[in-house]
């Protein structure tokens, strides 16, 4: 078989043989390659290739025909379908789980009388509740979704036979088409979780302590007016909200596309919005954190200040400087990506 090789082609084969075993992949490969090139003219045209295609069958039937062990719960023909689901279920309900587990073990730990708490009961209540809730979560899923599709399987009355089309096949992945590393997306939703629950903690009172300033464990006064706190606390969970909605799609895809991107772009332009609304409040810091700084002659200015603007319009300057910077280095970031991801799949297509 020495004719050109034809991408349709090879997108079939690889359709195929991605539902089988990896010690089986490589036999069929080349018997089902070589099979269809047998059945091709030398100057076949892309309608024949079509034909002939079609005239092997549904891929995932085909594989179920090819597989040397034809039992199983899941079969080749959602194979895939149910380790995809399942990577994306299990990490997230793992990570969502941890830290709703950990929250817990912190309420129970300040329940706890100051004077019998110690490191081992601490690190027990948090990291033993976060470790049995995700644990339990995990199992719960994953016999969850496992029923789910052995019933969606085992209900269907044309099993195996759904239409397919050879426009639709997959693209044969390329060890040069650079992914989304999975560390940083689960990274990128830890973090969206553990900020999200901290500011609620933080500024919802739900903590023995807040925002302001003490002395000799007395409160003296709240750093942010009350008016500012309850714009700031909603719009930073929409933001970090909007932000794991970016990861799980990331997490979903695993590389740089047009959804990946117009997500990214749309939740940076939220954030940059959010944080200029923010910033845009008649007031951010409290009566009486100025009257408490005035009262101890501590000079605001010496920690911060721009040009001739006071503490407060140097804080509003600095953090939405940040936040068109970062929002525009974002953007820039995920379109760049998405054309490197084209470019370099077109590169492997040609």
């Amino acid at each position: 078989m020495n004719k050109k090789k034809n991408n349709r082609i090879e997108r079939y084969v690889y359709d195929v043989v991605r539902r089988l075993p990896e010690s089986e992949r490589e036999d069929v490969c080349k018997e089902l390659e070589a099979n269809i090139y047998d059945m091709l003219a030398d100057d076949a045209s892309d309608e024949n290739i079509k034909e002939v295609l079609y005239s092997m069958g549904n891929p995932a039937k085909l594989a179920e025909e090819y597989r040397q062990k034809p039992k199983y719960l899941i079969s080749p023909a959602i194979y895939e379908d149910y380790i995809h689901v399942m990577k994306i279920v299990i990490p997230v309900v793992a990570i969502a789980l941890a830290i709703i587990g950990a929250i817990q073990g912190v309420f129970q730990v300040l329940a706890v009388d100051q004077q019998t708490l110690s490191a081992a009961l601490v690190f027990k209540k948090v990291i033993g509740h976060a470790i049995g809730l995700s644990a339990s979560a995990v199992v719960q899923a994953l016999v969850w979704t496992t029923v789910g599709f052995v019933i969606y399987e085992r209900t269907s009355l044309k099993k195996g036979e759904v239409d397919w089309s050879v426009d639709d096949l997959p693209e044969v992945p390329k060890e040069k088409t650079k992914s989304i590393p999975l560390a940083d997306i689960i990274a990128e939703l830890i973090i969206g979780v553990i900020f999200i629950v901290a500011v609620i903690l933080i500024f919802g009172n739900y903590l023995p302590f807040e925002v302001a300033i003490y002395e000799d464990g007395l409160l003296q006064t709240e750093i942010f007016a009350k008016s500012f706190v309850s714009v700031l606390v909603p719009m930073l969970v929409i933001m970090m909200a909007i932000s794991m909605v970016e990861s799980i799609v990331k997490l979903i895809y695993r590389h740089w596309n047009i959804k990946v991107c117009i997500v990214s772009i749309i939740s940076h332009v939220v954030g940059l919005f959010s944080w200029l609304y923010i910033l845009g409040q008649p007031k951010i810091f409290s009566n009486t954190f100025f009257s408490y700084v005035a009262k101890h002659d501590i000079d605001l200015n010496a920690f911060m200040r721009v040009g001739n603007r006071g503490f407060e319009n140097s804080i509003i300057l600095v953090f939405t400087t940040i936040a068109i910077i970062g929002a525009c280095v974002g953007i820039a970031i995920a379109i760049v990506k998405t054309y490197m991801y084209y470019r370099a799949k077109n590169k492997q297509i040609a």
